[in-house]
This record gives C-alpha cells, sequence and structure tokens, in this order.
C-alpha cells in the first residue's frame, strides 16, 4: 500500500537531483550524445519552496523511446524498471496516444530516499508537459501555492488511498497546465 506524505520544501532537493543527474550521465555516457538530449529535474520538488512527497523526479529526454539498450543500462545500474507503467495521463488525450509513452524507473538513491525516473521523447505531449508546468509553477505563486494547498488536503484525506489521491490530483494539474499553455503565449498577469 502506497503511503502519500506530503512534506515542507527541503533545500536539500536540488543537491540530491545534481547527484543523481550525474549518476544518470555516468550509467548513459556512451548514449549522451547520439540519443540523450537532455535531462530535468521535474515535479514538485524541483520548484523552490513548494511543499511534496519526498521523491525527486527526473525526466530524460531521449531521441527515440524504442532503444532497449536504454533500459538495459539502467537495469545493469540499479534502476528498477516500471513496465506496467509506460504512459501518462492527460485529460483530453487518448490513453492510447503515441504523445504519452514513457519509460519509468524508480531508484533508491539512499537507504530512506528514492527517484522516479521519467524517460520520454522529445517533442511528445508528455515531455513539453512537465518543464512547462514546473516553469509555470516557478513564476506564478498564487497557481504554486494553490497547487500545494490541493495536495496537502489530498494527501490528508487520502494517505493510504494514492489511487484517490491521484485520480483528483492530475485532473488539477492538466487544469494548470491549461494555464500555464495561456501564460507560455504571452497572456499572463
Amino acid at each position: 500500500m502506497s503511503h502519500i506524505k506530503i512534506v515542507p520544501y527541503d533545500n536539500n532537493w536540488p543537491t540530491d537531483y545534481l547527484k543523481l543527474e550525474q549518476k544518470l550521465k555516468t550509467v548513459l555516457k556512451t548514449m549522451l550524445s547520439d540519443l540523450i538530449i537532455q535531462i530535468d529535474h521535474i515535479g514538485s520538488t524541483s520548484v523552490e519552496g513548494l511543499s511534496a512527497k519526498d521523491i525527486i523526479d527526473i525526466q530524460v529526454t531521449v531521441k527515440n523511446l524504442n532503444t532497449p539498450e536504454l533500459t538495459e543500462k539502467l537495469v545493469t545500474a540499479g534502476f528498477e524498471y516500471n513496465k506496467q507503467a509506460n504512459q501518462d495521463n492527460l485529460v483530453g488525450v487518448d490513453d492510447h496516444s503515441p504523445e504519452l509513452k514513457k519509460l519509468f524507473f524508480r531508484y533508491r538513491y539512499s537507504s530512506d530516499k528514492t527517484a522516479h525516473i521519467h524517460i520520454r521523447e522529445k517533442g511528445r505531449l508528455n515531455q513539453q508537459y512537465p518543464i512547462l508546468f514546473r516553469d509555470y509553477l516557478r513564476s506564478n505563486k498564487t497557481a504554486c501555492l494553490s497547487y500545494q494547498n490541493i495536495k496537502i488536503e489530498l494527501a490528508t484525506h487520502f494517505e493510504f488511498d494514492s489511487k484517490s489521491y491521484y485520480a483528483i490530483k492530475d485532473p488539477v494539474m492538466d487544469g494548470i497546465y491549461a494555464a500555464a499553455k495561456i501564460w507560455k503565449c504571452g497572456f499572463n498577469e
């Protein structure tokens, strides 16, 4: 059973991310120029001041998702591959759309710290979403605080019911993403 716990922002998260990014670069060094385009800190831990689950989310952007060597290298290095978590969900987008395909890995980088690695193709909707979402929350304090309050409240009610937690949180995120797309076009406050 998954336990949802939102904690205050931790000033160590950016440093943890940088160490994990270096680990990924070391493990995938032979693929850096041919396949891997960029590595980004995403998710709530990438937004300074935002309370979050104590899990570092990382997005690895690749040219081609169908590269078995990528999975082999990560598994060999101790990253846990979750074959079932092979797509994202987004309100209004068909669940089987190639725009939502991904590879997902968990990595325990200390006795009590975990990272989630999301590998997505450059230019796909699910690759652009977390970057724009992160940047919007970094720039809009009201949206950031609203999102934080929703997560805290949901974790209070659904601490041991991750399915219900995400069933509410994910569509809220999609609404924030819609606002972020408008913001990106220059219609910001």
